[in-house]
């Protein structure tokens, strides 16, 4: 790849300009270097200082307590009160100096090590004078002087006054003739806690301070207003009120403290002094930094300033040589990098790269995904990323294509999926509808019946009751038929059974509605369809009414229905069937029959409000008949009926093997009453109102029953009786042991008569699983809930006769 060489004016112009930039940040970063360890060298120092300004000022009150709490300065003061007090000079008053000399001078002795301490005794006497003031000066070891002063109590310092009227220890700042001094003052007090005079001891605090060891300049300023002066102050210059006062300094020469000079005006600038009372200030004055902090009395208030004054070359040598070698090795490293950037990045690098970026940028603006390969001879890296592009690129495209496919098959089933969920919500509004209606018509007629007194009245609505929960449960076995083919769980259970006496059964349940809207109903079976076939009857049965039903339902008053049954083929032992049922009906469009197979769907939202239904039937009967790998089908046309069409292939079955069909129940051949007269029955219900139920059926059979309120209270009845039941009716779902458990206990036990007794189940499991799981066990029959009297009847004959 060929470099481009040649660097324009802008260019190295842009270069210099960020070398020269560079320079600058290092300067100012050791500029800032240099401030921040003036800051903690000036900090480091005022720590000290303030360290011995307290260790001062404990002294000071640490002594003067010591003094204060002498018996002998009370037994002094005594004394000194007995005498003349207006007498200074007098026998008591000279006899209380000597008590006091004798009595200090071994205390005294043990604080020698003390340098530059005063102290000072007062006797505050009735007449209102300080009678006698006794101090001691020690500014060495070796010098020390005493002292004899009396005088009126009013000239007494401020601080000592206010410690005599509190009656506790005060601490103050002082300059005097010993100097900067902090002063303690604790009151004397007699033993019933009244005053009669105070201690002050001063600490000269200039002798306590640490040395300067670093030859800059340290100064304490106090303002003027916060002192207690016992020397008069220089306020010449620009103290003026509230000015600052020097008290101590130390110069670059020397690193000893002196307060020589105190008392003198501030010689720092007056707005920095000023600053320093609210917080730390900073001042770069050339090579050198001025750090001023607040000196804080021993209540917290700010009463003067620390300054710091410090060369730079005093600790900044070895950071001033590295950051010369950062600066020039920075600015260097800056040009190469530069120089580097542009020669060689920029030539075998940037370049390609740009070509690369523009041509994607193409892409990218196309709005597409089915680009061209980028062409590139080259094999270095920038070759290598051109060729992994590429690859790259073809890739997307052909993800991009099954993407736009899944995209269309994802929308496809969202949208399915949002219809069928638009079905459900209308099915469960409709389904509201279809079992609050006969709800309806059971409470209102059973409060009806409540409250006749008439026969007629009550028998019919008993009948009214009866059709609502007829018609209830049918909804609620369409629902569950549903759930269970939806679930996968349904199954048929082929069974050999008599043609001619399905449709018979059929007839005899749809005729009853035919009657009651006086419609026509014609039937045509061809004659040559074999008698014994072999499928899910209960199934094929429910196929063929929901075809009638719904013929009756939309046929209007005096209309015609066709039910015709062919036989299409017969080849070996497979015979196929088509059924069709023809009505003069309200019809179907096209668009509507599109509709028409999909579960919780009707033809038209205002087939459900107008003629009712629950929209499963026609549904269910799509999914048997495919369960029987038939088909459904239908013709219609709108305002002139319908047609539907079944077509099933069965298997043919053994006549011979047919039992008769039984036509009447027991209670047709001998009659209900004490039919089972000599009988004993089980009953485990769990239930108190299904028990009255199957009393009330069987009372007057003469049948006698027991009742057990869950299966081990069963089986103790059994075993109780000795196994003489002649037969059990059996609950399934009841508390502490269920009826599958139960009965595998009867069947287990070594009880008479437990093994073959008969258990019938009674129960509203009435799925096919359901009845096979009660056989497992070991039952020999179910019947289901709500209890069919004629089945009752019939399975207890079956058992009982």
């Amino acid at each position: 790849m060929k470099l481009v060489w040649k660097i324009s004016i802008p260019q190295l112009c842009v270069i210099l300009a960020l070398s020269f930039a560079g320079y600058l940040l290092t300067r100012a970063l050791y500029a800032q270097m240099l401030r921040t360890y003036a800051v903690e060298a000036a900090n480091e120092r005022f720590g000290r200082i303030h360290r011995s300004f307290d260790r001062s000022a404990g002294d000071a009150v640490k002594i003067s307590s010591l003094f204060g709490g002498l018996s002998a300065v009370r037994e002094a003061y005594s004394v000194a009160l007995a005498g003349d007090v207006d007498d200074p000079h007098s026998p008591q008053m000279e006899k209380a100096r000597e008590m006091l000399r004798a009595s200090l001078k071994p205390v005294l002795d043990n604080y020698r090590a003390v340098a530059g301490y005063s102290l000072r005794l007062h006797f505050h006497l009735p007449n209102g004078r300080s009678l006698v003031r006794l101090w001691r000066k020690e500014q060495t070891v070796r010098d020390e002087k005493w002292e004899d002063v009396s005088g009126d109590v009013s000239g007494l310092r401020p601080t000592v006054l206010d410690a005599f009227r509190t009656r506790k220890p005060v601490k103050g700042i002082e300059i005097g003739r010993t100097g900067f001094s902090v002063r303690g003052v604790v009151p004397l007090l007699r033993e019933d806690g009244e005053p009669y005079g105070t201690v002050e001891v001063l600490n000269d605090f200039v002798a306590s301070l640490p040395a300067n060891p670093t030859g800059n300049s340290d100064m304490i300023y106090v303002r003027a207003e916060c002192l207690a002066a016992a020397v008069p102050l220089d306020t010449s210059g620009d103290t003026g009120n509230g000015g600052f006062v020097l008290v101590a300094s130390t110069s670059a020469s020397s690193p000893d403290w002196s307060d020589e000079n105190a008392g003198e005006p501030a010689r720092m600038d007056q707005t920095l002094l000023e600053q320093a009372l609210t917080d730390q200030v900073v001042r770069e004055q050339g090579f050198r930094y001025v750090v001023a902090t607040p000196l804080r009395d021993y209540s917290g208030d700010a009463v003067g300033a620390l300054v710091c004054i410090m060369r730079a070359d005093s600790f900044s040598n070895p950071l001033l040589g590295a950051a010369n070698m950062l600066l020039w090795t920075g600015t260097s490293v800056i040009l190469l990098f530069f120089s580097f950037n542009y020669f060689v990045i920029r030539g075998f690098v940037t370049l390609p790269i740009t070509a690369l970026t523009a041509q994607l940028s193409k892409m990218c603006e196309a709005d597409e995904y089915t680009a061209k390969p980028i062409q590139h001879a080259s094999r270095d890296e920038i070759g290598l990323l051109v060729q992994t592009f590429n690859t790259l690129t073809t890739k997307i495209n052909r993800l991009f294509q099954e993407t736009q496919q899944t995209n269309s098959l994802l929308n496809e089933a969202w949208r399915k999926a949002e219809e069928h969920a638009n079905a459900k919500s209308d099915f469960l509004a409709n389904m509201s509808h279809e079992i609050r209606t006969p709800m309806n018509a059971v409470i209102g007629m059973t409060t009806i019946a409540r409250s006749t007194t008439d026969p007629a009245r009550k028998e019919y609505c008993l009948s009214k009751i009866a059709e609502a929960s007829q018609h209830l449960l049918g909804v609620i076995n369409d629902i569950l038929d549903m759930s269970k083919i939806e679930s996968g769980k349904l199954e048929l259970s082929p069974v050999e059974f008599r043609f001619s006496a399905l449709i018979s059964r059929i007839l005899t349940v749809i005729n009853f509605r035919i009657a009651e809207k006086m419609q026509q109903l014609s039937l045509d079976v061809d004659k040559s369809i074999p008698e014994a076939l072999v499928a899910d009857e209960q199934r094929l049965a429910q196929i063929i009414t929901n075809l009638l039903s719904n013929a009756v339902k939309f046929t209007p008053e005096r209309g015609r229905i066709c039910l015709a049954v062919r036989k299409i083929s017969l080849s070996g032992n497979q015979c196929t069937l088509r059924i069709s049922v023809q009505d003069s009906g309200i019809g179907i469009s096209a668009e509507q029959q599109a509709k028409l197979f999909q579960p919780f769907q009707q033809a038209d939202a205002s087939i459900s409000r107008k003629f009712g239904g629950t929209g499963l039937g026609l549904a269910l009967s799509r999914r048997f008949v495919e369960m029987m790998n038939g088909r459904i089908w239908l013709t219609s046309e709108l305002g002139h009926g319908a047609t539907f069409f079944v077509e099933v292939t069965l298997t043919v079955g053994d006549e011979s093997g047919l039992a008769e069909d039984i036509q009447n129940g027991p209670a047709d051949k001998v009659g209900k009453k004490d039919m089972f007269s000599g009988k004993r029955l089980l009953l485990a219900e769990d239930v108190d109102v299904n028990q009255e139920i199957v009393k009330a059926l069987l009372e007057e059979t003469g049948v006698a029953i027991d009742c057990a309120w869950n299966g081990n209270e069963a089986v103790e009845k059994f075993r109780d009786a000795d196994g003489r039941y002649d037969l059990i009716l059996m609950d399934i779902q009841m508390p502490v042991t269920d009826g599958y458990e139960a009965t595998r206990q009867l069947r287990a036990s070594d009880i008479p008569g437990a093994k073959r007794v008969p258990i019938i189940a009674m129960t509203a499991n009435v799925f096919r699983e359901d009845i096979e799981k009660c056989l497992n066990c070991g039952m020999n029959g179910h019947l289901g809930k709500p209890i069919d009297e004629t089945e009752l009847y019939r399975t207890l004959s079956d058992y009982l006769l």
